[in-house]
């Protein structure tokens, strides 16, 4: 299946007051201690400026000291900014041969509420949650064939939806699907870096909160759950837009071999890895480049035009 990107070109300056996500990085709480699993009023009472969505049953809010539930693991993990940040489920399960899916999601609070006439970019960062071993609690054993080996991975790495809300506990309207980060071991887990993510939007109408939640995939399996970190939200207001062009598309994304790229011309493609090594260049004379020699793993595209400057950057997932 054809995966389409269509980006929004916008070259632009920020507004000299910025308006802001209030509590984006989770700073500002009180909680106590290194894991809380905590529930629904809990975390409404301890989280500043930002609420459980209704239907969801509890939040992970981790900091870079904390222990992983049933496990001898700690994470350790360094947030990209501050030392708190929060872990989204997803659940799917049958109950009396009903199907039902839960998403834990979140929102957060803005500084003022947006204005439908203005352009905005929301920059956030998410991460795989690690894959287990067995060892890491007699709850992962039934995912454990005959010779020891996980059938497959305890809870899976899934894509957060963004979206904004006039209210505090429905998710309202989405403007944003992340990448589906790689899930590593979690050995390597706590070598790889947080992945940026970045969306350019006009609302629709003026939204008072950002607002986030897992994505699940509906493989109707008996049992099946996902799981993605998220953390550092930054809102900026845009405005003296002097071009805004919606057609360029960069797809599919992951990607094997061709990467396509439609609706502009006269660019140059470049392929960099996180650490911003370059490791491909090319001058587009053909809607698309291959590739297919590149390692796998996220890669970010970045595009320019001729004189140099550059118009757009998109995480990408060789496969």
């Amino acid at each position: 299946m054809r995966i389409a990107l269509s980006i929004s070109l916008i070259l632009c300056v920020t507004l000299s007051v910025a308006q802001s996500v209030l509590n984006g990085s989770f700073e500002n709480n009180t909680f106590n201690g290194q894991y809380c699993n905590t529930d629904n009023t809990s975390y409404n009472e301890k989280m500043e400026n930002s609420s459980i969505l209704q239907g969801t049953n509890g939040i992970d809010v981790y900091n870079q000291e904390c222990q992983l539930q049933l496990s001898d693991s700690i994470f350790r993990l360094l947030p990209p900014d501050g030392i708190w940040y929060i872990g989204l489920l997803g659940v799917e399960f049958y109950f009396d041969t009903v199907f039902y899916t839960l998403k834990r999601g979140i929102s957060l609070k803005l500084s003022e509420p947006l204005n439908p006439n203005h352009w905005y970019r929301l920059s956030y960062y998410i991460k795989d949650f690690p894959l287990l071993s067995p060892n890491d609690g007699g709850v992962y054993e039934s995912f454990v064939d005959s010779t020891g080996e996980l059938t497959h991975p305890v809870i899976q790495t899934t894509s957060l939806e963004i979206g904004i809300s006039d209210s505090e506990s429905t998710f309202g309207s989405s403007i944003d699907t992340s990448i589906v980060p790689p899930q590593n071991s979690y050995q390597e887990w706590k070598q790889v870096e947080w992945i940026a993510q970045e969306v350019v939007f006009r609302p629709s109408f003026a939204a008072e909160h950002i607002t986030c939640r897992p994505i699940l995939p509906d493989t109707s399996q008996s049992t099946s759950r996902y799981a993605a970190m998220v953390d550092h939200f930054v809102l900026e207001a845009l405005t003296s837009i002097d071009r805004l062009q919606n057609q360029l598309k960069l797809y599919p994304n992951p990607i094997k071999d061709r990467l396509y790229i439609e609706g502009e011309e006269n660019i140059i493609i470049e392929v960099h890895d996180l650490l911003g090594s370059l490791h491909y260049t090319e001058k587009l004379t053909k809607p698309f480049i291959n590739i297919s020699h590149l390692s796998k793993g996220i890669y970010i595209v970045k595009v320019k035009q001729s004189n140099g400057q550059y118009i757009h950057l998109q995480n990408i997932i060789k496969s």
